[in-house]
């Protein structure tokens, strides 16, 4: 059997190998193109984004929401294809109506099938050759391009080849770090920075927070790091387990990471009332006043929630039934700094398939400013197999849309093909 040629291949067809596809489409009718996935259906990993609502970006994308080696090269990637770019794409090419809460951009249907139905009819009414349930394990370049060798022996030719494969997270999707394996040979070990989770649920070293489990409440949290503070507000989630979860740990977790896989054990510091400790100390003076006969536990319950509030108090050495009368100025001062810095030491954090997204991957800076690596000559790689990794809110699939259109713009410019 001969095997089958293309001018460009993309493994891997998420977000980013979609959106490449798309973009070469559009601007080069007529090329080959085939998407390879190992999935019997593109975007899978896409259809599970903000839990199945896809927020495909956000307006306001700055430079300290992303954990990259070559921040500089990312600044100027999203000079050139932008969270306005990208809803304009959606809108005006794909056909999808968007809507906002913010900064925030959704699809208008709160889908995220809307998105990957968009990008699968376009590219397929496009002529892409759509080939899933196809895993690659082999990629070897030559004079006339790339091989690729299936799980089944197969071998595909092809001009151009994208590594658009993702990273380690969610990996019954089909992301298993296959960009390491694949780039064997073709690029050197200090290209790339092994993946890591990222957006993950964080575990204490104190058991007693499973007393909090299926709590939810808003705070700011604070990761200390050595001399390094990071914040970040949002929801909080204790776990069935006892982990910290939510959208303000999974902003700090890359960075908590990083420092546990360096040895190092990072401290979380809760802010449970998201209000200064003088301010919640007076609210807590206020209501001692108010209630003198109620127990601290009743006094302070129009706070903060009492099961939270019950759990740090007897942290903090008070009985919850003590009377609000006998709390002295000193009382309220310890409970009110308790409350807005409540210290958890972190020593563990979720598996792969409990992360939203890896940080590590190939290094930007290994590669040309449109995602070629630079030391092989019609290889590129994007997306989430790219080291870049940002906070909740639409930054990581920007990336990969800023990513493929940059990798699109290179293969579209190549006269050869």
């Amino acid at each position: 059997m001969s095997a089958r040629r293309y001018n460009c291949t993309i493994i891997g067809a998420g977000a980013s190998g979609l959106f490449t596809a798309a973009r070469i489409l559009l601007q080069r009718p007529g090329i080959s193109v085939a998407l390879i996935d190992s999935n019997p259906r593109c975007g899978k990993k896409l259809m599970l984004t903000g839990s199945g609502r896809c927020n495909f970006t956000n307006s306001d994308l700055k430079l300290s929401a992303y954990n990259t080696d070559d921040p500089q090269k990312l600044l100027r990637s999203f000079d050139r294809f932008g969270s306005s770019d990208a809803i304009d794409f959606f809108e005006n090419v794909l056909g999808v109506l968007t809507t906002n809460k913010g900064n925030l951009y959704y699809p208008a249907t709160l889908r995220a099938g809307t998105v990957v139905d968009a990008l699968r009819y376009f590219v397929e009414e496009h002529g892409a050759h759509m080939i899933n349930g196809c895993k690659i394990k082999e990629l070897h370049k030559n004079d006339k391009g790339f091989e690729l060798i299936t799980e089944d022996g197969e071998k595909i030719l092809s001009d151009k080849t994208v590594i658009a494969t993702g990273g380690i997270t969610y990996p019954k999707t089909g992301s298993e770090g296959d960009a390491k394996y694949l780039l064997t040979g073709l690029m050197s070990f200090k290209d790339f920075t092994e993946f890591k989770c990222s957006l993950v649920p964080l575990y204490p070293d104190d058991q007693s927070l499973k007393a909090l489990a299926g709590v939810r409440i808003p705070a700011t949290v604070s990761l200390i790091d050595g001399k390094e503070q990071t914040v970040s507000s949002g929801e909080l989630q204790i776990t069935k387990d006892g982990g910290l979860s939510g959208i303000c740990i999974f902003d700090l977790s890359g960075r908590a990471v990083r420092a546990m896989d360096s040895g190092r054990e990072p401290v979380i510091k809760i802010n449970f009332c998201n209000a200064e400790p003088g301010e919640c100390c007076l609210m807590a003076a206020v209501r001692a006043k108010m209630f003198p006969e109620r127990s601290i536990s009743a006094a302070f319950s129009g706070i903060i929630q009492r099961t939270v509030l019950d759990y740090v108090l007897k942290k903090t050495g008070y009985k919850c039934n003590m009377p609000a009368k006998d709390l002295s100025y000193d009382d309220l001062v310890k409970i009110a700094d308790a409350l807005t810095s409540f210290p958890v030491k972190i020593t563990d954090y979720g598996k792969a398939s409990d992360a939203q997204v890896s940080q590590g991957g190939v290094n930007l800076a290994s590669l040309d400013d449109n995602m070629q690596v630079k030391k092989t000559k019609g290889l590129y790689v994007v997306g989430e197999a790219v080291n870049v990794d940002g906070i909740c809110g639409g930054y990581n699939l920007q990336w990969a849309w800023t990513s493929a259109s940059l990798c699109a713009d290179g293969i579209i410019g190549d006269t050869g093909l």
